[in-house]
């Protein structure tokens, strides 16, 4: 295989080892105290590495790392996580610059039913460019719906069989908005703001407020 790689080979290669997903988690530093974090990933197996890094050449961005490691064997993925890198259009100016993983997939269509996770995958991500998530509750939560909703979401296998609060925490925001919007204040960022400066009070407070007190403090 030359160093180069071709185009129509990464489509058919990601169309079978690729994954496009969004991760959805809790992190009280972030606005509705979620994170919503995209990521293009590829997993090989350790004997393959040289090939993962000609990814990184060839799209200018992401890293390879090892993935997990069983007794007899290794694996490996190169993943790109920066939304900046994933959007990045190829400047016409300058010759050395690389297209980012959306454009280039807009670009090589993927032939596999993989490309309807792709579409979600860069709606969610232009919605994240626009910050449209950071300006109302309601688009944020349809963002989060969009993402969590993916075939292939890691939020939903990392919590299986435990519990981290997410699930709670999501109808909390659902709570806020519905409030919001029987008050007739649902896209006001005053109310907004403030009705998420009262949810980040009541987290910094306690970890263990019941759903129904939540919901009770936000009524009265």
């Amino acid at each position: 295989m030359s160093k180069s790689l071709n185009p129509q080979w990464i489509v058919g290669f990601v169309d079978g080892e690729g994954c496009f997903h969004i991760d959805v988690h809790r992190n009280k530093d972030c606005k509705w105290g979620l994170q919503i974090q995209p990521e293009f990933t590829v997993v090989q197996h350790e004997r393959d590495q040289p090939l993962l890094q000609r990814f990184i050449q060839y799209f200018g961005c992401g890293n390879v790392t090892q993935n997990r490691q069983a007794e007899t064997s290794c694996r490996v993925h190169y993943r790109v996580k920066n939304l900046k890198a994933l959007l990045q259009e190829k400047s016409p100016t300058e010759p050395n610059s690389k297209t980012g993983i959306i454009p280039f997939f807009v670009k090589h269509r993927l032939q596999t039913k993989k490309n309807i996770e792709f579409r979600k995958f860069r709606k969610v991500c232009l919605n994240l460019d626009s910050e449209k998530h950071l300006k109302s509750l309601s688009d944020f939560l349809d963002i989060v719906e969009k993402a969590r909703s993916m075939r292939l979401n890691p939020s939903k296998k990392r919590n299986s069989g435990r519990s981290d609060g997410l699930e709670q925490h999501i109808e909390k925001l659902k709570t806020i908005r519905d409030l919001l919007k029987d008050q007739g204040l649902l896209g006001n960022p005053e109310a907004e703001n403030a009705e998420w400066q009262n949810l980040k009070r009541q987290l910094e407070t306690t970890s263990k407020v019941t759903y129904s007190s939540f919901v009770g403090n936000l009524k009265n």
